[in-house]
């Protein structure tokens, strides 16, 4: 696989504050309750403001190539925040975020940061895209408020089948995409050897039935969590 050297280096730069994270033996629980032996710890690179500007700048690079402009940049609590006011101003525009739901309280708003949005270009930024379902879910939260949104971009996509058919639930398609891939990522710890034989073979086997893996290694999933 022919991988940016940019992309290398921000997964180096990750494993070395240890945000990519693999337990077979105690595997993550992620916020849709499934035990996955993988979790991208990416909040981790908040704390370095190298790493901050660093992703902004591949974010750029995608929005550059694709030819988006945007007016407005969005993100959804918690995770990508942080990146989204970065990335906002390095274009000079607005920034807002996208409630899971409007608050019970005070103004009732699920969108924050501006009053009205009608008709902006609005790029929706992600930290990371598993089952897609919180970013598919704020794509339409800013087209009901009349916004205008045809990209979402992430800095991981784990490219799971999930995703795309929440994606494709939407009424109006909307393209994401993403700095990183799982594919890249995995590709990149095997040459840089940052995990084993026995760890690739495992990660191969998780990779073929994610949403399966854990019931059927005895980690399963838990019901109470968000779906």
């Amino acid at each position: 696989m022919d991988i940016p050297e940019d992309q290398k280096e921000l997964i180096r730069r990750a494993q070395k504050l240890g945000a990519l994270k693999i337990n077979f033996e105690d595997p993550f629980e992620w916020d849709s309750g499934y035990r996955m032996p993988v979790y991208n710890d990416l909040k981790l690179l908040l704390g370095d403001p190298v790493m901050r500007q660093f992703v902004a700048k591949q974010f750029i690079k995608i929005i550059d190539y694709e030819s988006i402009l945007p007016e407005v940049i969005a993100s959804v609590p918690i995770g990508g925040v942080s990146f989204g006011t970065t990335l906002a101003d390095k274009f000079y525009v607005p920034f807002i975020f996208v409630r899971e739901e409007p608050k019970t309280h005070g103004t009732r708003r699920q969108i924050e940061g501006m009053e009205n949005i009608e008709g902006k270009r609005i790029v929706l930024i992600e930290d990371m895209i598993s089952t897609g379902r919180t970013a598919a879910k704020s794509v339409q939260a800013i087209r009901d408020a009349k916004g205008s949104i045809d990209w979402c971009l992430s800095i991981v996509d784990y490219g799971f089948d999930e995703a795309n058919i929440m994606f494709g639930s939407l009424s109006q398609p909307c393209n994401k995409r993403s700095i990183l891939t799982y594919e890249i990522i995995a590709d990149v710890m095997r040459t840089e050897k940052y995990i084993s034989k026995d760890q690739q073979d495992k990660l191969m086997d998780w990779r073929l039935d994610p949403f399966g893996w854990g019931e059927k290694n005895g980690f399963p999933k838990d019901n109470t969590s968000r779906v």
